[in-house]
C-alpha cells in the first residue's frame, strides 16, 4: 500500500512541475513576442533616422552644387 502512495505522490509532483514548466514556457514566449515587437519599433525609428540623415546629406550636396553653378537638374 505504501508503494501506491509513493507513486501517487510522485505523479502529483510530476504534474505540478509540468504545470510550472509549461507556465514558464508560455511566459517566455510572450516575452519573446514583446521583445520582437519592441525591436521592430526600434528598427523603424533607426530607418527613419537614416532616411532623414540621407535626405539632409542630399540637400547639402545639391546646395553645394548650386553654389558652384554645377546644378544640372531639369
Amino acid at each position: 500500500m505504501e508503494l501506491v502512495w509513493v507513486l501517487v505522490g510522485s505523479g502529483i509532483l510530476v504534474l505540478v512541475f509540468l504545470h510550472l514548466w509549461l507556465r514558464e514556457r508560455r511566459r517566455t514566449r510572450i516575452e519573446y513576442i514583446a521583445y520582437g515587437l519592441r525591436a521592430d519599433e526600434e528598427n523603424d525609428e533607426n530607418a527613419k533616422t537614416k532616411i532623414t540623415q540621407m535626405e539632409a546629406s542630399f540637400v547639402e550636396a545639391i546646395s553645394r552644387l548650386e553654389e558652384l553653378g554645377l546644378d544640372q537638374t531639369v
